[in-house]
């Protein structure tokens, strides 16, 4: 799914839903396992995927079907689970992610972000760069991406979905043969990935 280039002001709605499914594929793969309560220090050097938080094994269901749906650019169904993920568990930073990410107006991905950065400090170290990745990027702040996703990519080398982060940081920056080599990457991974077959077509 491609991605967003984050401008000072929101764009339109019909933009805005765009950049919404251009933007969910930051969000953790489904062989993520469950991880409750903080994370320990160091937890994601031990996992492969970024790791997700919460402490509902229904809302992780809930939120994996949403990624599920949302990877088709079917963001309208996945906001549909999202929000019943985060109807199962209030906290789960995650969920108000990807809430942010299919948001259809400025102000509703504002709230879901708040929430998201107000969770960053309790979940696993690959969520919160996540998180604080795409802040920087609604501050038009795309060095800071950059830094943020590039540590995501050095603690989870064999995550695709971090791979496509650090790509479209790169995209953002119109450094478009650094992008390519990410998405690449992220298709090694697992080669059944199409938001990185989309952002090819870019």
């Amino acid at each position: 799914m491609p991605q967003h280039q984050m401008p000072h002001t929101f764009p339109s709605p019909p933009a805005w839903i765009a950049i919404g499914a251009l933007l969910f594929i930051f969000s953790g793969c489904a062989s993520n396992p469950i991880v409750t309560g903080k994370s320990s220090a160091g937890a994601s050097a031990t996992n492969t995927k970024i790791p997700i938080t919460t402490t509902s094994a229904d809302a992780r269901s809930l939120y994996l079907q949403g990624l599920s749906v949302t990877d088709q650019l079917r963001a309208h169904d996945g906001r549909a689970l999202f929000e019943q993920a985060v109807a199962k568990d209030p906290a789960f930073a995650m969920a108000h992610y990807n809430l942010a990410l299919v948001a259809t107006t400025p102000k509703v991905f504002s709230e879901q972000m708040k929430t998201a950065v107000s969770q960053s400090a309790t979940v696993t170290e690959g969520e919160r760069l996540l998180i604080l990745a795409l802040q920087a990027r609604a501050n038009v702040d795309q060095a800071k991406s950059l830094q943020y996703t590039a540590q995501l990519v050095t603690k989870f080398p064999r995550d695709e979905r971090a791979r496509m982060a650090l790509g479209l940081a790169y995209f953002a920056q119109q450094d478009y043969e650094k992008a390519a080599v990410e998405f690449k990457q992220a298709i090694e991974i697992e080669p059944s990935f199409s938001p990185a077959y989309n952002m090819l077509g870019y």
